[in-house]
């Protein structure tokens, strides 16, 4: 059976899908870094080290699978948004996954440093 060609897509929101899907995977690079880099910060394992009842191992192996759902979920969002580009489909959403999968992980990785590290912040 043959195929029916796709009606051509407008130009202008081409544009502007590309435009914001770039934005959002620039976005998504700042924001994983700078959660990487906290999550990965020496102050971490110091602080569970004079803490009583932390476990550096399971403080350690946290934050390393936490950093690397980060990095996965960026990997992830820039896979789909060149994969659904090159195929000349809508592509802004995969970025969007990418930063909900990089907020997710970091949110999930600080909880369980802070199930380790105890309740010793001062509010």
């Amino acid at each position: 059976m043959p195929t029916t060609p796709r009606a051509p897509r407008n130009r202008a929101l081409v544009v502007v899908d590309l435009v914001v899907g770039f934005a959002v995977l620039a976005f998504g690079l700042v924001l994983g870094g700078v959660c990487t880099a906290i999550i990965g910060d020496v102050g971490l394992r110091e602080a569970c080290s004079s803490t009583s009842g932390c476990d550096v191992g399971a403080l350690s192996t946290a934050t390393a699978i936490g950093a690397g759902v980060i990095i996965f979920g960026f990997a992830a969002g820039l896979a789909v948004f060149l994969v659904r580009a090159l195929r000349r489909r809508w592509a802004w959403f995969g970025p969007v996954i990418g930063l909900v999968v990089i907020v997710v992980a970091y949110y999930a990785t600080v909880f369980v440093a802070g199930q380790q590290l105890g309740g010793g912040g001062a509010s």
